[in-house]
C-alpha cells in the first residue's frame, strides 16, 4: 500500500516576513518587501529595486555558515521544525532526509572570489571562498547542523527547483527511505541575477504588479521556503499538527526554451499528477500559475 504523505510544519524567509506569522501577516495587509537595493551598488542598471530579506539571525560564528543562501536556508529549516514541534536532536538521522531545490547556490561568495579574480588580485581570494562553488553546499551544511543523515540532494534546475525537491522528498518517503523529508528552496539576491534579468528587459523599474494589464515584468529578489514532509503514520504517533496531504505530485523537464514552458510536456505533467492522486479534473477546486492544483 503506497504510504500516505503529509505536510507538518512550514518555514518562511522572505522580503516581506521571517516566519509564518510575520509572512502571513504581510500578505493580508498587502505589504510589499521590494525596496531599494542596499546590499551592492546598482547605479550602472536601470533597476535599483528588489526583494531583499532585512532582519535576518546574526548566527554563531561557530557554526560555520559558507553564505548568504545557506544562512537563508537555515533559517527556513529552522522555522519548520519548530513549527513541526520537532527538535534536531529529536529527530532519528538515518530517517531524516533533506532535499533543496536552488537556482545559483552561494552565488554572492561566487561574485566575491571573481571579483578579485577580475582585479587580478587571485591571491587575495580566501580559501573558504571556494569551498562555496559547489552548490551542495547548502545542503551539505544544513546536514551537518541538524544531524540528517538521511537522503540528502541539492537540485538546481533554476524557477523549478524547489518542486522537484518536494516531489522527490515524497517519493523517497513513499518508498521508505525516510520519515520525514525538509524540502524546499532557497537562494540569495545576487548581481548576477539583476544584470541577467535586467539585459534582458523581464525587470519590472519599481514595482511588480502580475495582475495589472500595465505590468512590466518581474523583481529580482531572495528568500527560501521549506516544508516538513512526512510519513502520515509516522506523524500521527507523534501527535503532529498536519497542515495537508500530498495526494500527487508530478514533474517534467523538456529542455523546450530557456523561459517559456512546452504546453503540452505542462499538460502532460497535470495529467500524471492527477492520476496520481487518483482525482479528475473536476475535483480540482484551485490551479495556480505553475500548473499545479488542490483539490
Amino acid at each position: 500500500m503506497s504510504k500516505s504523505i503529509v505536510i507538518t510544519g512550514l518555514g518562511v524567509v522572505s522580503p516581506n516576513g521571517i516566519g509564518n506569522a510575520a509572512f502571513l501577516a504581510a500578505l493580508q495587509e498587502g505589504r510589499s518587501g521590494i525596496d531599494d537595493i542596499r546590499s551592492f551598488d546598482t547605479s550602472i542598471w536601470p533597476v535599483h529595486r528588489g526583494g531583499e530579506v532585512k532582519g535576518l539571525p546574526e548566527p554563531d560564528p561557530g557554526l560555520r555558515l559558507p553564505g548568504r543562501t545557506t544562512l537563508l536556508a537555515w533559517t527556513a529549516a529552522g522555522e519548520a521544525l519548530r513549527d513541526a514541534g520537532l527538535e534536531p536532536r529529536s529527530l532519528n538521522p538515518s530517517r531524516t532526509g533533506l532535499i533543496l531545490g536552488t537556482t545559483s547556490g552561494e552565488i554572492q561568495t561566487i561574485e566575491e572570489a571573481d571579483e578579485l579574480w577580475a582585479l587580478g588580485r587571485p591571491e587575495e581570494v580566501p580559501l573558504k571562498l571556494y569551498s562555496g562553488f559547489a552548490s551542495n553546499v547548502v545542503t551539505s551544511t544544513l546536514a551537518r547542523l541538524f544531524g540528517i543523515r538521511g537522503p540528502v540532494l541539492m537540485i538546481a534546475n533554476a524557477c523549478s527547483s524547489g518542486n522537484f525537491a518536494i516531489s522527490y522528498g515524497c517519493d523517497l518517503i513513499r518508498e521508505g527511505d525516510a520519515d520525514i523529508i525538509l524540502a524546499g528552496g532557497a537562494d540569495s539576491f545576487s548581481k548576477v541575477a539583476l544584470a541577467g534579468f535586467s539585459r534582458v528587459h523581464a525587470v519590472a523599474p519599481a514595482i511588480c504588479q502580475p495582475f495589472s494589464r500595465n505590468r512590466k515584468g518581474m523583481m529580482v529578489s531572495e528568500g527560501a521556503g521549506v516544508v516538513i514532509l512526512e510519513d502520515r503514520e509516522h506523524a500521527k504517533k507523534r501527535g503532529a499538527h498536519i497542515y495537508a496531504t500530498v495526494m500527487g505530485a508530478a514533474v517534467g523537464c523538456d529542455a523546450f526554451h530557456l523561459t517559456a514552458p512546452d504546453p503540452e510536456g505542462m499538460a502532460n505533467v497535470i495529467r500524471r499528477a492527477l492520476e496520481e492522486a487518483r482525482v479528475t479534473t473536476t475535483d480540482v477546486g484551485y490551479l495556480n500559475a505553475h500548473g499545479t492544483g488542490t483539490t
